[in-house]
């Protein structure tokens, strides 16, 4: 999806959909926001409904589990639906980080 467009040897500018950037920054296609809304909704629902049924307070479980679903949705839809590098060090990287900052936001709001 990124390919350079090379007018001269030292300025290189990266084009995606969304037009020429001087840097390469990560952009997010219509699928991939949608899977990452998709997955993370559907994260809480579930999440929810399991505790209630099985009679438990689910704050600290739903942010567990809320925050791995959205991390590893952030770098699934990063690495595999914009860039094509599949799972890698930068991967887990990216999925470990938004999983803990999804983890202590989902936390917050009690």
């Amino acid at each position: 999806m990124r390919k350079y467009v090379v007018k001269d040897a030292n300025n290189k500018k990266y084009k995606n959909v969304f037009g020429v950037t001087d840097y390469d920054i990560p952009m997010f296609g219509f699928k991939s926001a949608i899977f990452i809304t998709a997955m993370t909704l559907l994260s809480l629902i579930i999440c929810i409904n399991v505790c209630v049924a099985l009679h438990i307070d689910y704050r600290l479980p739903n942010a567990i589990i809320t925050g791995i679903v959205c991390g590893f949705s952030v770098a699934f839809s990063q690495f595999f639906i914009e860039t094509k590098k599949g799972i890698c060090k930068d991967f887990l990287i990216v999925g470990c980080l938004f999983g803990c900052v999804a983890f202590f936001i989902i936390l917050l709001f009690k």
